[in-house]
């Protein structure tokens, strides 16, 4: 079930494994390769790790799969949320979709 990769990924998250909780997601993704929702979380979580480069890519990915989940990421991680990168990255995806 997604929700098990999901919760596993936040738990090793919490214990502060941010590597490994990517890997569970990336593994995840084998099983729901067009689920949103990981793809967010996934952001995040190279965000924390200050990829920028394969966030973009995941943000990217998970706005062009449902623009509609994106509460998901500003829920679960707000102080990226509100950035200026993240910002822009939404309005070019709105604008590319017009």
């Amino acid at each position: 079930e997604l929700d098990t990769w999901l919760n596993w990924a936040e738990v090793v998250t919490k214990n502060s494994d941010i590597d490994s909780a990517v890997e569970i997601l990336i593994q995840g993704l084998q099983f729901y390769p067009e689920e949103a929702e990981i793809e967010y979380r996934m952001t995040g979580l190279y965000l924390m790790l200050s990829d920028s480069e394969q966030a973009r890519f995941r943000f990217i990915n998970a706005l062009k799969l449902d623009i509609s989940k994106l509460t998901i990421f500003e829920d679960a991680f707000p102080e990226y949320y509100n950035s200026i990168w993240t910002q822009n990255i939404i309005s070019n995806i709105k604008k590319a979709s017009e």
